[in-house]
Formats: C-alpha cells, sequence, structure tokens
C-alpha cells in the first residue's frame, strides 16, 4: 500500500480520483482542468507531474511545508506570488530549487496553460533508511543544494543541459515506465544538482502585485472592447 498525502497536502480543491500501481491521480476543480500525478518514489520523496489548462489561482494548502521543492516547466509559464506581495514568472524550459523560506502563497497560469514537473523531498517524512540509500552516492538528501543559499530566495536558472534530457526522460516516461525508472532517474538528477554552484543561476525579475493586478485589468479590458481603439 503507498503512503499517500491527505487532502490537505493538495489543497481542498484537490480531489483524488484514480489510483495505479505506481502513482496517483489528482484532479482540480477549477475553470477548465488541472491534474497531478503523484509517484511517491521513497518515504517522503514524491514527482509530481502537473498538468493545467485553466486560469484559475491556486493557494498554497500548506505554508509551512518543510521541503526542499525542484521544479521544471516544459510548457506555459506561472505565476508564483509570495508572502511579500511580490510577483514572478517562471518560463518554459527554465529550473528552480526552492526550499521553506520561500514557498509561493498562491500560483497562477498567465496562459491558461502550463506542463511541468516537481520533485518535493518533505523533510519531516524521510526516513533513515532513504537517506542511507543516497548517502552510498554520497548524497545528502535533507541538505540537497545547501551551497545554493535556499534560505535566502530561489535558485533559478535555464536548465543546464547534463539535468535537460533528465526531464525530457521524465516527461515521456510518464504513464508508460513503472516507479523503479523514476527512483533510477531521480539519483541521476540528485547527482547532477549536487554539482551545481550558485554562480550557476541567475537573477529572477520580481514585481509589485499591485502592478501585475493594474496590468491584467488594462488587458481584460483590452480584450473585452477589440473594436475600441485606446490611446
Amino acid at each position: 500500500m503507498k503512503e499517500l498525502h491527505g487532502t490537505e497536502w493538495y489543497g481542498e480543491y484537490a480531489t483524488l480520483t484514480d489510483e495505479h500501481n505506481d502513482y496517483v491521480q489528482i484532479e482540480y476543480k477549477c475553470n477548465g482542468t488541472g491534474r497531478l500525478y503523484d509517484y511517491t518514489l521513497f518515504p517522503g520523496i514524491d514527482l509530481i507531474f502537473m498538468d493545467f489548462n485553466c486560469s484559475d489561482t491556486f493557494h498554497e494548502p500548506i505554508p509551512n511545508k518543510n521541503i526542499i521543492e525542484i521544479r521544471h516547466y516544459q510548457k506555459g509559464r506561472v505565476e508564483f506570488e509570495l508572502r511579500s506581495n511580490k510577483v514572478f514568472h517562471m518560463k518554459e524550459g527554465e529550473f528552480c530549487i526552492n526550499a521553506l523560506a520561500n514557498i509561493p502563497a498562491a500560483y497562477s497560469f498567465p496562459f491558461g496553460y502550463s506542463v511541468g514537473l516537481s520533485c518535493v523531498i518533505d523533510k519531516d517524512s524521510v526516513d533513515v533508511e532513504t537517506q542511507q540509500i543516497f548517502s552510498y552516492y554520497n548524497i545528502d538528501v535533507l541538505n540537497l543544494g545547501r551551497e545554493l543559499e535556499l534560505e535566502k530566495k530561489w535558485f533559478l536558472c535555464r536548465t543546464p543541459q547534463r539535468l535537460l534530457h533528465i526531464f525530457e526522460e521524465l516527461y515521456t516516461a510518464k504513464g508508460v515506465e513503472e516507479r523503479d525508472y523514476f527512483r533510477i532517474k531521480l539519483l541521476e538528477l540528485f547527482y547532477h544538482i549536487k554539482q551545481l554552484r550558485i554562480e550557476d543561476q541567475y537573477e529572477a525579475t520580481y514585481y509589485a502585485k499591485e502592478q501585475i493586478e493594474i496590468i491584467k485589468r488594462i488587458r481584460q479590458q483590452l480584450i473585452e472592447n477589440l473594436d475600441k481603439k485606446y490611446p
């Protein structure tokens, strides 16, 4: 029997709709479709494929998760709202690592769609055996990315070439390969993440939430009045 997260992990609009041998499927109630494929690979370590076709805003259900999260987006764009009322956008082809200090308050999809994946390390749930498995490869799974100063901000960069093929293979394997395949790819992913240095990142551009809201209202007004000309 797989260890499943409770509904509080995904949010109140999420429902477990299907359970397979290797993963569970989560559906979101939204104006469109929102779907997760959650593979529990080790105790406390999940690989989650995210497929959204909607413009809804989703709020983070557990703001104090003691996690390390690795994200990559294959298609679309994601708008993250931080608790400091700052907003930044993550584009397709970008890669980031985040930790407890900077979990976003909410997220949405400016283009109305997004395809990505997230590897979540729930540090409070990783058991000793799992730590030992990764330690054989000199990987400290509870402190992955320690050199990247994740306690201060997100680590964000264009996906490095040595990681690009891993993500491409993961997307292709979704719903096809068994869980052991994803465990092997996870080890490869963590190995390369361990080689990253803070100099590899670039600065994310942050915007004030109020400025983003103004732009959104202007855009909506233009869309609703296509027959008018504005100076």
